[in-house]
């Protein structure tokens, strides 16, 4: 069974998200042609920003990843600890 990711799907608010990333990548913009500025810092403080924005309006960010199928590992499948993991 795939589960869907509902990140790309449209709903309520999309409008409000898409003009946010719109004013925040702006921002960033701007703030990145400033002199002595590091972009990749500045870029990885926005995702910060975003995240804990996103945690703190009550949707934090989850990504989803598929389930693996398990593997045959022969006697190693026998221990706990492997078959735990």
């Amino acid at each position: 069974m795939r589960s869907r990711s509902t990140a790309a799907v449209p709903g309520p608010g999309s409008e409000r998200r898409g003009l946010a990333g719109l004013g925040l990548s702006a921002l960033h913009g701007w703030i990145c042609k400033l002199p002595k500025v590091n972009d990749i810092a500045i870029g990885i403080a926005f995702i910060m920003l975003g995240t804990g924005l996103a945690f703190f309006f009550g949707k934090p960010i989850q990504p989803v990843a598929p389930r693996l199928q398990s593997l045959p590992l022969g006697a190693w499948s026998e221990v706990p600890q492997v078959a735990q993991a």
